[in-house]
C-alpha cells in the first residue's frame, strides 16, 4: 500500500506506511508554514487533504472521480473569514467554519488511509 503526497512544484512523495505519512506530516506541520497537503490512496478512496502548520487544519475530500460531491470538514458554522493556505506556491483561502482541532484532522487522515472512508468523528459539509 502507498499514498501519494503532494504539497509543492514537484513530484508526489510516496509513503509505504502510515508510520511514514504520519513522520512526513508531522515535519510539515513542524515548519510552521499554513500550507495544504493533498494524500491520495492507493486505492479508489479519492483524495483528502489537510492543513498543516497552524493551530486549526482543515480537511477537503475530492472523490476518485474528480466529480463531486466534494466535502470539508466543518467546525464552527458561524465562524467569519477566511485563513490563508498555501499548495504548491499558490494561496488558498479556507473559510473559518471550515478549521477544526489539528489532533481531530490529523486522526481523521489516519482513519481515511487505513479505511478508505472519511471519519464519522469529523462533520461534513459539502460544497
Amino acid at each position: 500500500m502507498a499514498w501519494q503526497v503532494e504539497w509543492r512544484n514537484e513530484p508526489a512523495d510516496r509513503c509505504r506506511a502510515l508510520a511514514e505519512l504520519d513522520a512526513l506530516l508531522d515535519r510539515l506541520h513542524r515548519e510552521g508554514k499554513p500550507i495544504l497537503v493533498q494524500v491520495t490512496g492507493p486505492s479508489k478512496q479519492g483524495t483528502l487533504g489537510i492543513g498543516l502548520g497552524l493551530a486549526l487544519s482543515v480537511l477537503s475530500h475530492t472523490p476518485d472521480s474528480g466529480e463531486p460531491p466534494y466535502r470539508v470538514s466543518l467546525g464552527d458554522p458561524l465562524a467569519e473569514g477566511g485563513t490563508d493556505f498555501f499548495m504548491a506556491g499558490h494561496h488558498t483561502e479556507m473559510e473559518n467554519r471550515w478549521l477544526i482541532p489539528m489532533d481531530l484532522a490529523r486522526e481523521a487522515m489516519r482513519h481515511f488511509c487505513r479505511t478508505g472512508e472519511l471519519s464519522d468523528s469529523v462533520v461534513w459539509d459539502e460544497v
